[in-house]
């Protein structure tokens, strides 16, 4: 029996793989993360972005911007840019 990935654990595994990589936020502000433990923590910063959290934004993709999300998801800026670039890797 062999058993499947849901979607969301193949986002997770891009976001570890991704660390430390630039994303761009939608209005063009550069930044990259390191991971802590279920975290992703954006660097220069002490804001950690729990995997419980980014699973709920995954479930409410797609968006078209971080305002997509109202006010259910913080730092909402930096989650859609990482969901945009690794959906669109998943995609390809």
């Amino acid at each position: 029996m062999t058993s499947e990935k849901s979607p969301y654990e193949n986002v997770w595994n891009l976001i570890r793989r991704y660390e430390g990589i630039t994303f761009h936020t939608k209005n063009g502000i550069a930044f990259t993360y390191h991971i802590r433990g279920t975290s992703i923590i954006v660097d220069g910063t002490n804001w950690p972005l729990n995997n419980k959290m980014l699973r709920h934004a995954y479930d409410l993709w797609p968006v078209e911007g971080p305002s997509g999300f109202n006010s259910v998801i913080q730092r909402s800026s930096y989650v859609w840019a990482i969901l945009f670039k690794i959906t669109k890797e998943l995609e390809a």
